[in-house]
């Protein structure tokens, strides 16, 4: 399960980091080159690969960190998702977002599963 949620963190992060650069160096036709989104989508791309480092020092703080930069970026993206009705670039962060999160939570209640069952026997 590891394996698949650090595989989902790195495609993640660079479909984030990706969606970042295009909004900067190839902008939607009739709209400006966007240095805050390279900047916003690059930090939370990064951050999130920071969070693989630090899963290996302490797990629990890893995917703490995870959960909080997936959740902050669905909330930047509802609002302009739900108004505009825009499925690029709001709705596939929103989508993926949430994906994500409930990657994270699955990963978690599995864990905790294990742990309890270890436990007892």
């Amino acid at each position: 399960m590891t394996k698949t949620i650090n595989g989902a963190i790195v495609a993640y992060s660079l479909m984030v980091i990706g969606m970042g650069v295009q909004a900067y160096f190839f902008p939607s036709e009739g709209k400006d080159p966007s240095s805050v989104s390279l900047i916003a989508s690059s930090a939370i791309g990064l951050l999130m690969l920071a969070s693989l480092g630090l899963w290996t020092k302490n797990p629990r703080a890893g995917r703490i960190m995870s959960l909080v930069l997936a959740v902050a970026a669905f909330g930047r993206f509802i609002g302009v998702f739900m108004k505009d009705k825009a499925i690029y670039p709001a709705g596939v962060v929103v989508f993926t977002s949430l994906l994500l999160i409930g990657l994270l939570g699955f990963g978690h209640m599995a864990a905790a599963k294990a742990k309890k069952q270890e436990a007892q026997g």
